[in-house]
């Protein structure tokens, strides 16, 4: 019998004509040596193939046709193996291997170490026989005489196409999708929490004899099956997902499981699903869920962050909740939360804007508010303002903290490099002064808490913008920094922007600019 791990080295189209070559009593092999064979495989050509398994604890293969001399594990060592194998000389070889296969076609050395000049000879002989083999229970007819005269041009071109046809795949086979079954998409929510966007998978429901629908099982056909199914939007779909990432970027493959659909596709591909009446929602690898869900496009829900008086007079409680278009719904009201910007909610897909870090939304969701005192707010909001991507606090009328917008002063401080080969240029730091608050032009968020005056700044945005558009107008750079793999801002000793200082002895100089 011959192993798996040799048979799938095989493609199916080559395992499929060496089976017809045997079937047809179109290879001969004898032995050449201890669990050494050799033969003939007669074809458009005869060519000669080698199974020795005589050394280096392996089987090594070998055919001279021209498939095999380019690729390798060619139909005619297929068919050799399979003659072997009904011969009963294949099981030495086999054991003898332990467990190696190796295909040594085109290897000159292999040839002249299988059995010698005699191993050899033997084998020609065979061939010659074989060219000259007429099988005459068959009736052939005895070999015409070549032709004297040119041959048709037809059927050089039919030569050429047979010659390059045998390299082919096989065509794919001739698929029907049943009548009684429907394509059924899932959203997993189990493997959506550690994947990157809404994992999607394909199950079927088949239409039991009294018109119902059965529970879904998990599609698991080729894609020649999913391709033929007979409604166009299932195909397109089908085109869409076949486009997008599987949940195992690493993994190259054509399984029909796992793909993960990010928020950008979810008014394309989303909403094909939920407008086929055919999406569920999966919450469990073990549910197989019948309601249908359904994509809601439309404004995003917001996450909002506000402070307000507790029940006690003396206490605060911060807290989130989701809002959208004037309506309102509890935070720990979804099913699931996403980090890539989407939720779920009974039978319903919607996009949220976190506004601010996942992992707060995922506390506040598992623990409920934060209760706090009005003294102990200045610290939580300036703990709150440090974190990454930093949450806007809406504040209550009346607390100790409040929130106030002020204009930027842009600043932009120059130093000289302490590289020599940079002698020429400037590192420019751009900065903005909130009512005496200096931030960096790089500090992420749109707020910023002023511990000493007990208040909430809100950055803008769009002016310091305008300021970073000024400054490359005015000649500075963005550039990247090879120490730290950041960017920095430079800009050359004879730029205006430092007019008045003397380049030679500049150490750092700042300067305030209106935009």
């Amino acid at each position: 019998m011959i192993p798996a791990e040799l048979t799938n080295c095989f493609t199916h189209g080559a395992r499929a004509r060496g089976e017809q070559y045997v079937a047809e009593g179109r290879i001969r092999l004898a032995p050449t040596g201890p669990l050494r064979l050799g033969g003939v495989a007669r074809g458009s050509s005869s060519w000669l193939v080698m199974l020795d398994a005589s050394a280096d604890n392996c089987l090594q293969m070998s055919c001279n046709c021209p498939f095999a001399r380019d690729r390798g594990f060619c139909k005619h060592l297929w068919g050799a193996l399979r003659l072997a194998d009904q011969q009963g000389l294949l099981k030495p070889l086999i054991k003898a291997a332990d467990g190696v296969f190796v295909d040594s076609s085109g290897d000159d050395d292999m040839w002249a170490e299988a059995g010698g000049p005699g191993a050899l000879a033997a084998l020609e002989e065979l061939r010659l026989r074989d060219v000259a083999h007429v099988d005459e229970s068959a009736g052939a007819p005895p070999a015409e005489p070549p032709s004297t005269g040119p041959v048709p041009s037809w059927r050089r071109l039919i030569e050429t196409v047979k010659q390059n046809a045998q390299y082919e795949p096989p065509l794919p086979p001739d698929t029907k999708w049943p009548n009684d079954q429907r394509l059924i998409y899932l959203a997993d929510v189990a493997a959506s929490s550690s994947a990157q966007g809404l994992v999607i998978e394909l199950a079927t429901e088949k239409r039991d004899r009294d018109g119902t629908w059965a529970l879904p099982k998990l599609f698991r056909s080729g894609i020649e099956s999913w391709m033929a199914i007979p409604d166009p939007v299932d195909r397109e779909i089908g085109e869409m997902l076949r486009g997008s990432r599987r949940v195992t970027e690493w993994a190259r493959t054509a399984s029909m499981t796992g793909f993960l659909l990010m928020p950008g596709a979810f008014d394309t591909v989303l909403r094909l699903m939920s407008e086929t009446g055919r999406l569920r929602i999966r919450r469990d690898p073990r549910e197989r869920p019948v309601e249908p869900a359904h994509w809601e496009a439309g404004p995003e829900w917001q996450i909002r962050y506000r402070v307000e008086r507790g029940r006690d007079a003396r206490s605060l409680t911060l807290l989130a909740e989701l809002e959208r278009a004037g309506e309102t719904m509890p935070l720990d009201r979804p099913d699931f939360i996403h980090r890539a910007g989407f939720l779920v909610c009974g039978e319903t897909i919607a996009r949220v804007h976190l506004n601010g870090p996942f992992a707060l939304v995922v506390e506040l969701r598992a623990h409920g508010p934060i209760t706090l005192s009005e003294s102990e707010l200045p610290a939580v909001i300036g703990a709150l303002s440090d974190l990454p991507g930093a949450p806007r606090l809406e504040l209550q009328n009346g607390l100790a903290v409040h929130e106030v917008s002020l204009p930027p002063v842009p600043v932009l401080t120059l130093t000289r490099f302490g590289d020599g080969w940079r002698r020429d240029q400037l590192f420019a730091a751009l900065a903005f002064v909130y009512g005496g608050m200096t931030l960096s032009e790089s500090r992420p968020g749109l707020t910023v808490f002023d511990s000493r005056n007990n208040r909430i700044i809100r950055r803008d945005r769009g002016a310091e913008r305008e300021a970073r558009r000024l400054l490359t107008k005015l000649g500075i750079r963005l550039e990247r920094d090879w120490r730290t793999g950041g960017t920095i801002l430079t800009v050359s000793i004879s730029t205006t922007v430092v007019s008045g200082s003397s380049p030679p002895t500049l150490g750092s100089v700042s300067r305030r600019f209106s935009p």
